[in-house]
């Protein structure tokens, strides 16, 4: 069993639970009407939990992949979407200059260092 594939597998399980919690109690909360319209709500629901379903669908993989005892083209294309979605946070709070919004998000900035890191240990383990 690769325990590197399965820590990270176990983490992106926990960050779509807490990204779907944090998404319901904190961010829709504010943009109930009259702060957005139907079509602006359900415009940033959908992909929001689009992003909580790929969180915990590459947690699953990973596990499977623990499982199975290696790296495969299935933890290199879980690689590519945790490292691709965390470099367009960056690059897009860099664009944006939204660097009060960076430091906000130093703690999951950390998680998801961690989890590049466990995926990479996992492949040359």
């Amino acid at each position: 069993m690769n325990i590197f594939f399965l820590a990270a597998g176990l983490l992106l399980l926990l960050l779509s639970i807490a990204h779907a919690l944090w998404g319901e109690t904190r961010l829709f909360k504010l943009l109930t009407p009259p702060a957005a319209d139907g079509e602006t709500f359900v415009s940033l629901y959908v992909p929001w939990h689009q992003i909580t379903y790929l969180l915990a669908a590459s947690g699953m993989a990973l596990i499977y992949s623990a499982i199975q005892g290696g790296a495969s083209s299935l933890t290199y294309f879980v690689l590519a979407i945790v490292a691709g979605n965390f470099s367009l946070f960056i690059l897009i709070c860099l664009i944006k200059g939204q660097t009060q919004l960076f430091k906000k998000t130093i703690p999951q900035t950390v998680l998801f260092l961690l989890l590049i890191m466990l995926i990479i240990l996992g492949t040359i383990s």
